[in-house]
């Protein structure tokens, strides 16, 4: 059984040269037939370089926006943890090399 792809999804894969022109037809081709999607469709503002970005990576690498996003909630935790125990700082220090090597694997590509 096949399941039919996204429209938006399919729009933010897009580079975003093609964005606005490819929402646009869709909205015209959507307003035939469902005129609610259509107006959902045309109201999407064009994704900024930096969200588009993101979005690329977390198409193409899932695995490491995972590892990043677990390596900033344990780097949050320790945050908010017993701060001024030198085995609270233990584990900050820990959580925030891991955070760090996270974002480096991520700039080395």
């Amino acid at each position: 059984m096949s399941q039919t792809p996204d429209p938006i999804d399919q729009l933010l894969a897009l580079p975003p040269a093609e964005f606005v022109s490819a929402r646009n037809k869709l909205a015209g081709e959507l307003k035939k037939t469902d005129g609610a999607r259509a107006a959902e469709i045309k109201a999407l503002p064009k994704p900024s370089p930096s969200v588009w970005a993101l979005d690329r990576v977390a198409r193409q690498e899932p695995a490491r926006i995972a590892a990043f996003l677990e390596a900033s909630d344990a780097l949050e935790e320790a945050q908010s943890g017993t701060g001024g125990s030198d085995e609270g700082r233990k584990v900050y220090q820990s959580a925030l090399a891991t955070q760090r090597e996270s974002l480096a694997l991520h700039a080395s590509r």
